[in-house]
């Protein structure tokens, strides 16, 4: 554990019912129906996880083939961890006006909880163009934005956004520290990093060690690198696999 400890949170207690209807909302019935008839199903709980080691182009391909069916696949997984950064990000104190960048935003999970606890302007970016379409659907962001985070820098100016989202993602950017010093560049100071990172990529990849070197640097505090978490319970796949939480504040 690092930094202080966050207030206690209540995405333990979320009714699954409720989850449920987050998600499957988050993607509309008609969409839904067209990308089923033109694309065919992914079997998705047989290569997610190796995923993490594909090229940009497979992962966008892979996203793209699985956008209609992603939300559904979610809550049958147990998937929480979108709930779970917002939370971080309300225990921070964001401003329910400033700009916030969901950086990875896929189908618009994140920006639809954004929004629904009364945050207002949010800017989505991802590799996925048919993900981005979703997004740019549901109506929870004010821009969303065809970007990949594995080719730094983004296309954002120094200091403009309050806050900053990146939840599932990095396990397709190997770059961790690159990514995160551009995270870091693009919130202004005082502003909130709420990062998500798998289990396994968290040691492989020494996420702990590359973000608490960012503090060093005085880039950002940290103010919690959590323990294991639950991520996809109910992926086979992800047997032995959990999620770390890391939430910091950006330096001035």
């Amino acid at each position: 554990m690092g930094g202080n400890e966050l207030p206690g949170t209540p995405w333990a207690a979320l009714n699954r019912t409720v989850l449920e209807q987050i998600l499957e909302s988050a993607v509309p019935d008609d969409y839904r129906c067209r990308m089923d008839v033109d694309v065919e199903q992914r079997t998705t709980d047989e290569t997610l996880a190796g995923l993490a080691t594909s090229g940009i182009d497979d992962i966008a391909d892979y996203y793209d083939q699985w956008a209609a069916g992603y939300n559904r696949d979610l809550t049958d997984w147990g998937y929480d961890a979108y709930a779970v950064a917002v939370e971080h990000l309300k225990a921070h104190g964001v401003d329910h006006n400033a700009p916030i960048l969901d950086a990875g935003c896929g189908t618009g999970l994140v920006g639809r909880r954004l929004q629904a606890e009364g945050f207002t302007t949010v800017t989505g970016v991802d590799v996925s163009e048919q993900s981005l379409k979703l997004a740019r659907a549901e109506g929870h962001y004010v821009d969303v934005l065809q970007v990949d985070l594995t080719q730094p820098p983004l296309p954002f100016d120094d200091d403009c956004f309050s806050a900053l989202l990146c939840v599932g993602v990095l396990s397709y950017v190997s770059d961790v520290d690159g990514v995160s010093r551009e995270f870091a560049r693009v919130v202004a100071p005082g502003g909130a990093v709420s990062l998500t990172q798998r289990s396994d990529l968290f040691v492989t990849r020494s996420t702990s060690e590359v973000w608490r070197t960012l503090a060093d640097e005085g880039l950002w505090e940290v103010l919690d690198i959590t323990d294991r978490r639950p991520y996809l319970p109910g992926n086979r796949e992800f047997d032995g696999i959990d999620v770390h939480y890391g939430v910091f504040r950006v330096n001035g």
